[in-house]
């Protein structure tokens, strides 16, 4: 298409849309005139403005501009910054298989030697293709390679990640792989800021979170998920799975009683707590242990059977096989002493803190600065003779 043409198409579509729309008319008129200019930069600019219009997101607006315009420009156009338009356009895009075949169209336009981040960005846009169309099989050794060549260079942007990992996050979760969902989905929150998600995926991606670290076994990172501000978005619309949450993070187990009775409802409404019930009594336990000998002070802390059988509110005989599966997780370390019926904790697995665990530190942090002082005293005593 000719710029004549361009330029045509473009006029056409500011006078369709200039007494409907004012704001998309103002842009679509700022997007002719820098086209004329041959002014790319800035041109651009008014492209990432106009995918913020409703009317530009309804089907086809943007495959048309792109095919009409775009297009016949995108060399001259900052490459990161069209594959970002891109994904725009590729939601406008019929089907899945279509999606597919425009981004294996667009790969080769950007070589991963001369626009690393377009190059890696693209093929993470077909990467999702694949596992939306349910090629699992041709999406894994796409993601093992552009892992690689993700982390084989410098200087990407985070815009880049976020993207990768946003599509590693739906790999694993299609696959039902927990722990890998849940790394994945954290690396995209530590690239993605949260306002760029709109709050329905911020909703869809805390509930996912949670899930995953309630029912996958070896995840017990409940405080960093608490603490991550993703899970805000719960607060309203799904306020008991902010609840479970905290009882698990604190070990509170009377308080998990009480949020099951009370949210008996939403619980059964979600198969896979349900059919981990057993499994998250068990890890509730768990998390009572390592909460409560986390809160004991000093360095070895020796803890009876009787006591972690109230604390946990299991049966004594139950009480050791708990306390070796928390070792097994690397959740505590120490001895069991079968004989004397005691567990000796000699560390436990560090903690993302809340105010509460705070002021817990702060007063085990007090009681071990006045134990030193108290042996400083005492060592002046004795010493006093050798002192000159």
């Amino acid at each position: 298409m000719a710029s004549a043409d361009v330029i045509s198409y473009l006029e056409a579509l500011q006078v369709q849309h200039v007494a409907s729309s004012p704001s998309l008319g103002e842009k679509l008129g700022r997007l002719l005139t820098f086209f004329r200019k041959r002014e790319w930069h800035q041109f651009t600019d008014v492209l990432e403005e106009i995918v913020t219009e409703p009317v530009a997101l309804t089907p086809p607006f943007l495959v048309d501009l792109y095919n009409k315009c775009v297009i016949h420009n995108e060399k001259r156009l900052n490459q990161l910054r069209l594959v970002k338009f891109l994904a725009f356009v590729m939601k406008q895009l019929p089907d899945v298989k279509a999606r597919l075949e425009f981004t294996a169209a667009t790969i080769p336009k950007v070589s991963l030697k001369d626009h690393p981040d377009a190059n890696i960005s693209v093929r993470a846009l077909h990467l999702e293709g694949l596992v939306q169309s349910g090629d699992l099989a041709a999406a894994k050794p796409e993601v093992e390679q552009l892992e690689q060549d993700l982390l084989s260079r410098v200087g990407i942007d985070p815009s880049v990640y976020a993207r990768f990992y946003a599509v590693k996050c739906l790999y694993h979760k299609t696959q039902n792989q927990l722990s890998e969902f849940y790394h994945s989905g954290f690396q995209y929150l530590a690239y993605q800021p949260l306002d760029g998600i709109p709050l329905p995926e911020q909703r869809d991606l805390a509930f996912s979170l949670a899930i995953a670290t309630l029912v996958e076994e070896r995840l017990f990172n409940f405080g960093e998920l608490l603490l991550n501000p993703v899970i805000a978005s719960l607060e309203d619309s799904c306020c008991w799975m902010v609840e479970l949450l905290r009882v698990f993070y604190t070990g509170d187990i009377t308080g998990y009683i009480n949020v099951c009775e009370k949210y008996k409802d939403n619980l059964n409404s979600q198969p896979a707590l349900v059919s981990n019930f057993q499994m998250l009594r068990e890890k509730m336990s768990i998390m009572a242990l390592v909460c409560y000998s986390f809160r004991q002070p000093g360095g070895s802390k020796l803890l009876p059977f009787d006591v972690i059988a109230r604390e946990t509110q299991l049966a004594l005989d139950d009480v050791e096989l708990m306390v070796m599966k928390a070792m097994s997780l690397n959740l505590i370390r120490g001895t069991i002493d079968q004989i004397d019926q005691n567990v000796t904790v000699t560390w436990v697995q560090p903690r993302h803190l809340g105010m509460d665990q705070l002021r817990a530190m702060q007063q085990q942090l007090g009681c071990w600065a006045e134990k030193v002082r108290e042996t400083a005293a005492l060592l002046e005593q004795e010493t006093k003779d050798l002192t000159v």
